[in-house]
């Protein structure tokens, strides 16, 4: 089967990329884990390090740039503001307290998901190629984060979730589009970088 996911345009399903998004999905879960547990454990933490770019690298693979169906995509705030209002009145806030906080009830991924969407849609607009549009987008993203951090119009928008995992949306729509058929063809140098990647992590830690 191909790699490059958008060569599959009659076959509506494809197992490994349904099972990585359960994966995501599983990640995601465990990654909260220590909120909800009085047990201080390491494993959930390290899994909370890249369980949302994950997520959102899958969702990136599984969006078509060329066909955004705003429409569509804008259901997601349905059960954003059902869910995340409804957990938000459980544990005692306010609609306002939902709006103006960066996880809004936990659902904020659902609301910085359809931002991206509209943001990959503007990416189209542009008279630049994609990759140029959406670096310029990671540049606007970033200001905002630095022009609002912590403070409640940064919290309302959600700057700091969005400045971060636009490159890993963006890493997916690349993969969709053929990154991974280009990287299978360089073996080498891509795992000299990633032993590069995993030591530089590793001293930083």
């Amino acid at each position: 089967m191909e790699s490059n996911y958008k060569m599959t345009q009659s076959h509506p399903r494809i197992f490994y990329i349904d099972a990585l998004k359960a994966f995501a999905i599983l990640l995601v879960v465990l990654g909260h884990e220590p909120l909800f547990s009085p047990v201080d454990d390491q494993v959930w933490q390290f899994v909370g390090i890249f369980h949302m770019p994950l997520f959102m690298a899958v969702s990136g693979i599984v969006t078509n740039p060329e066909k955004i169906h705003l429409p569509k995509r804008a259901k997601m705030l349905i059960p954003f503001l059902i869910f995340g209002i409804g957990f938000t009145f459980l544990m005692g806030g306010t609609f306002l307290s939902f709006i103006t906080s960066e996880p809004k009830g936990g659902y904020w991924y659902l609301y910085v998901l359809f931002v991206f969407c509209l943001l990959l849609a503007a990416c189209r607009k542009l008279p630049w190629r994609l990759e140029v549009g959406m670096i310029l987008i990671q540049a606007f993203l970033m200001a905002l984060h630095l022009a609002f951090h912590s403070t409640i119009t940064g919290e309302t928008l959600s700057t700091d979730h969005m400045f971060q995992l636009w490159p890993f949306f963006c890493l997916g729509i690349f993969f969709r589009r053929g990154l991974l058929e280009w990287l299978q063809k360089r073996e080498v140098p891509v795992m000299a970088l990633s032993v590069l990647v995993v030591i530089i992590l590793g001293w930083g830690g």
